[in-house]
């Protein structure tokens, strides 16, 4: 799912699906956002702001926002699109580790070797 947020210099206000509902989302709240700009995010950019609010650290990698910005979650979020779904919705629901991007992708990789006998790459 592509998410988006809608936010200023120093806070996430709101989150859609779209840009237009991302920017829907945070003028319900507030009603003058100057400078309210969009931009792409990763799922756990999304979740986080579910959960946190939009008062957190956040930074870009190539026009993605991510958590605390780090790469494995950059790299994770392009990865899905060309993950086995069984093999990523297993790791996702019984790996302990899940919630670490990097540890997340390693698994991943030794798991899809294992099932394909080829290396994971993009």
């Amino acid at each position: 799912m592509t998410t988006y947020i809608a936010h200023d210099d120093t806070h996430i206000h709101g989150l859609g699906s779209t840009p237009a509902e991302a920017e829907a989302d945070a003028l319900s709240c507030c009603r003058d956002l100057t400078g309210l700009k969009t931009a792409l995010c990763t799922a756990a950019l999304f979740a986080q702001v579910q959960t946190e609010g939009g008062a957190i650290t956040w930074e870009e990698i190539d026009g993605t926002a991510c958590t605390a910005c780090t790469e494995a979650e950059y790299d994770l979020d392009l990865a899905a699109h060309y993950m086995d779904d069984d093999i990523r919705e297993d790791i996702h629901s019984h790996y302990d580790a899940a919630s670490d991007a990097s540890k997340f992708l390693a698994e991943y990789e030794r798991r899809h070797e294992a099932k394909y006998n080829e290396t994971f790459s993009l």
